[in-house]
């Protein structure tokens, strides 16, 4: 199309066929930028019951193959974690509440999120009490 422009009489930026060519060379560009956009993929890790987001990692297209090793690793190592759990609830909620302070201690969770998590852990840790009836009024 652009040869057809060029071998043209009339000037070229006065060609009709030069705003179609533009439209096209936009559009190609707009595709490959989406296109590469959407090549990426996003790994979070969540805490258990803070539902805070601990580790968050972006990688583009040939990071995650060097990613992979890491993650099988991450993951052999929250298995472990999971199998060496306290026996009782308070020991875990100690220990629960001890790493989401150490997390916020050293910069991974903002004063809100750290809130916000430990209320969440809170609830998960009390046990639901039914409500007490309530007596009448004496007259």
């Amino acid at each position: 199309m652009a040869a057809w422009i060029r071998s043209s009489a009339t000037p070229w930026w006065q060609h009709g066929w030069l705003r179609a060519c533009a439209a096209v060379t936009g559009m190609w560009v707009l595709a490959t930028v989406i296109a590469a956009y959407r090549t990426t993929e996003t790994v979070r890790l969540y805490s258990a019951h803070g539902a805070v987001r601990v580790l968050e990692f972006t990688g583009g297209m040939g990071t995650f193959r060097a990613l992979r090793p890491f993650l099988a690793r991450l993951v052999a190592h929250i298995r472990l974690a999971l199998a060496a759990r306290r026996r009782t609830r308070a020991e875990h909620l100690r220990d629960e509440m001890r790493e989401h302070g150490r997390l916020r201690d050293v910069g991974v969770l903002s004063a809100e999120e750290y809130e916000a998590g430990k209320m969440r852990i809170l609830a998960h840790h009390t046990p639901a009490t039914p409500g007490r009836a309530k007596r009448p009024p004496a007259p």
